[in-house]
């Protein structure tokens, strides 16, 4: 989704005391038209109601009812979790694991 506000800050690790708010989405891509190059800005191609694009990493909605909001998950990250978590994507293949 990129609807949210920025972090002028940019991206850094998980920290203690670090609080936030997940949305959880259950998305409904329709007929999805699989790109063959990146193309930023790519327009909706017509019979098709998304676009996915060549890694698999984007679907772009083009319209919002696609979206369903299921969950508002409130968060904030303790002492604990902040000391034992490697929020580094990179390291570890695109997911986080415990040290």
């Amino acid at each position: 989704m990129y609807n949210c506000t920025g972090n002028p800050e940019g991206i850094r690790p998980v920290q203690a005391g670090d609080r936030g708010r997940l949305l959880r989405f259950t998305v409904l891509p329709g007929r999805v038209h699989q790109l063959s190059g990146m193309a930023y800005g790519h327009a909706q191609t017509d019979g098709f109601d998304s676009n996915l694009t060549p890694n698999h990493f984007e679907l772009v909605l083009f319209d919002s009812n696609f979206a369903l909001p299921t969950h508002v998950i409130d968060f904030a990250v303790t002492a604990a979790a902040g000391a034992n978590f490697d929020s580094s994507v990179e390291k570890h293949g695109g997911k986080n694991k415990p040290k």
